[in-house]
């Protein structure tokens, strides 16, 4: 039986404009949770529309810690929208929905950094639309030392369709992604209801946001559009590798202090146009902040200093961190112990740092920290080198990605590499397809090389089986080559180059072998049926394969087994697999196989083969088979006659490969050029 899975959408983000998504709510039924009750702090407030109630935990968050909301009836979803308060929120969590409150389907995953700001009332919406269920749990996935507080939790009744409205979508840079409306190519639509658009960015960019006359309205690529009016969205492109860099998980609580401002001093290789002052903002700016819309450009080996200003109070330790991706890092400066160390002052970070063995300086008065920062010389045009500062009171392990680390806050100086060493980059389409490579590389999905300016390269492709290459495909899809391995030459500026490979069907070959007295027969179907009785025999259908037939690949064929008079069956293999004893064939009398290589069966009867042994003479190369209702004569240069018992000549075939003769059940005698003699029963 096939099962079709039918996909939908699914787009969940932190909203950045407050707005209003319905006039009611479902009335929630009943709401429970396995967390315990900080004094009056209790569930009910979750649900009476006041953002100065809230819910809070009786102790710190632990995973799997959840709230689990029970509308009542299974109801046609929206929006389910979390209200959190401005500390004590989840480090990391999961919706789920259910029908039956026992199998549950996971709608988002989510970390603090996507939940909204005070303008929202802290908010994470996720978009479920044409989604149904009964139950919904919001479930912790991370534990941290600090308690939970929410909220609100609404569930809008869906809106009526919005009013028949015009949209249109535009990009900021059509260099570095692409935007549309239901499918591809379409940027504009006039209809009521809900408008499904879609943000793509292009390799070596990442999606920021939308936006409506310069305001961001959301930060998730994929975006339902069902409120009235005319809209024009601008979907705001970036080059931006950093979306692919780990992040470790950042808690609101504790006695720690982030960043409040980063200078770049003394810069050299640095691009202009740079900002150069940061302010990390916005409800997790204590927790976890980047640049990323706004990275800084730079050249390869660019160096500067890198002030940051702490404030005065330097309770966590500190380490410092160069990355250019998540696999690839270094501690660059600490860890500096702060003032947690045991019999501590508040002062104790900025006197280790001055303290230690590197090029990092302190000033206490002002809380400020300097640092200077080489990026790497081999860093390559369009990557990302990332200057990753983490606050935290228990040790990471020497791990920038760490998560459950006790009091960890981090910031983010991301540094966009805009003139370097180009890269060119190899990609398989599809990737299971065939794999590439760029010179003497390994061959894999995808690879990477930097080249010098003015330099060249060779993109190698190499096609999995049943595949075969078609052809490497520039970014703009235009095919630059057929030949599996292509020169670029006069290399200026990173590119990327799509090896694009067809699925070939294979051809797979029957072929089989039979001791005693039986033969075996292939069919491309049975008589089976759902209500056939086991025990019940089936019989061959559809069509017969010969041997040395083509079989159709991924198809299923039925083999059969025949014993001859009073013979039996000893023994059947199929591609080295017994069957012998397979429930299925015993129940029913055959075996189905599905073709995904070529099909040999070996089968042994009870009794004497039914054509006789081919002895050593100069006719040791002609074979004899009894197929059902035939004769099959495989020779080469060969003159084959056929005589019925009443030794009346019925056919003469000249053999030059495989020659069929259909004739009646009975016996006959098969002279093959002139001389030897064999027998054969047909039945």
């Amino acid at each position: 039986m096939k099962k079709i899975f039918l996909p939908f959408m699914i787009m969940c983000a932190a909203l950045f404009m407050s707005q209003s998504v319905s006039a009611e709510n479902y009335t929630i039924a009943n709401i429970t949770s396995n967390m315990s009750t900080n004094e009056n702090y209790n569930l009910n407030n979750l649900t009476d529309g006041d953002f100065k109630t809230k819910f809070w935990s009786g102790g710190p968050q632990a995973a799997n810690q959840y709230i689990l909301v029970d509308l009542g009836t299974i109801q046609p979803l929206q929006e389910i929208n979390l209200y959190f308060a401005s500390g004590d929120q989840p480090t990391a969590a999961k919706i789920e929905i259910s029908n039956d409150g026992s199998q549950y389907e996971e709608l988002v995953s989510f970390t603090q950094s996507e939940i909204g700001g005070a303008g929202t009332n802290y908010l994470y919406s996720c978009s479920a639309l044409n989604k149904e269920a009964q139950y919904i749990r919001f479930s912790l996935t991370a534990a941290t030392s600090s308690w939970f507080q929410m909220t609100e939790i609404q569930i809008p009744i869906p809106d009526a369709k919005a009013p028949s409205r015009t949209i249109t979508v535009s990009v900021n840079d059509a260099s570095m992604g692409t935007a549309y409306i239901g499918t591809e190519g379409t940027v504009s639509q006039t209809a009521e209801g809900p408008i499904v658009l879609k943000a793509v960015s292009n390799p070596g960019y990442a999606f920021t946001s939308w936006t409506i006359n310069g305001a961001v309205v959301a930060r998730t690529a994929d975006l339902i559009d069902n409120t009235e009016g005319d809209k024009n969205y601008v979907a705001n492109f970036t080059p931006a590798p950093y979306d692919e860099f780990c992040t470790p998980a950042a808690t609101t609580g504790g006695n720690k202090r982030a960043q409040s401002k980063g200078e770049i001093l003394n810069a050299t290789g640095v691009i202009a146009g740079s900002t150069m002052e940061f302010y990390p903002s916005g409800s997790t700016a204590n927790q976890a902040w980047s640049n990323r819309s706004d990275m800084v450009k730079v050249e390869s080996g660019a160096t500067f200093d890198l002030k940051v200003t702490y404030g005065t109070e330097g309770w966590g330790s500190l380490s410092v961190y160069q990355m250019t991706s998540s696999d690839d890092y270094t501690m660059i400066y600490g860890p500096y112990e702060g003032a947690w160390a045991t019999d501590a002052a508040t002062t104790t970070l900025f006197s280790n740092i001055n303290a230690a063995d590197d090029l990092a300086t302190a000033n206490e008065s002002d809380g400020t920290i300097t640092f200077p920062i080489t990026i790497p010389i081999e860093s390559y045009m369009g990557n990302a080198v990332v200057i990753r500062f983490i606050v935290h009171k228990t040790t990471l392990n020497d791990n920038p990605c760490a998560t459950g680390i006790e009091e960890l806050n981090y910031c983010d100086y991301v540094f966009y590499v805009d003139k370097g060493k180009p890269v060119i980059t190899a990609k398989a389409d599809p990737s299971n397809g065939g794999t590439v490579a760029i010179n003497d590389g390994t061959f894999g999905a995808t690879a990477s090389l930097g080249v010098e300016e003015n330099g060249s390269c060779v993109l190698k492709a190499q096609p999995a089986e049943s595949y075969q290459f078609i052809g490497w495909y520039d970014a703009n899809g235009t095919q630059v080559s057929t030949d599996s391995e292509y020169t670029v030459s006069n290399i200026t500026s990173s590119a990327t180059y799509t090896a694009k490979f067809e699925f070939v069907e294979p051809k797979y070959i029957l072929t089989y072998e039979v001791k005693g007295s039986g033969y075996v027969e292939v069919w491309s179907g049975d008589t089976w049926t759902e209500s056939t009785p086991a025990g019940q025999f089936v019989k061959p259908a559809g069509e017969q394969y010969s041997l040395n037939a083509e079989l159709p690949y991924k198809g299923n064929v039925y083999i059969f087994a025949f014993p001859v008079g009073e013979n039996t069956l000893e023994s059947i293999v199929v591609n080295g697999k017994d069957m012998t004893q397979d429930e299925l064939f015993r129940n029913y009398g055959d075996i189905e196989h599905t073709v995904e290589s070529n099909l040999h069966i070996k089968a042994v009867f009870t009794g004497e083969d039914l054509v006789s042994g081919v002895e050593p003479t100069i006719y040791d190369n002609a074979k004899i088979y009894s197929v059902k209702g035939g004769i099959k004569i495989i020779a080469e240069s060969t003159t084959a006659k056929i005589y019925n018992m009443n030794g009346a000549c019925i056919s003469s075939v000249n053999v030059n490969g495989t020659e069929s003769v259909s004739v009646p059940a009975g016996i006959y005698a098969v002279v093959i050029n002139g001389g030897k003699t064999y027998k054969v029963l047909v039945k």
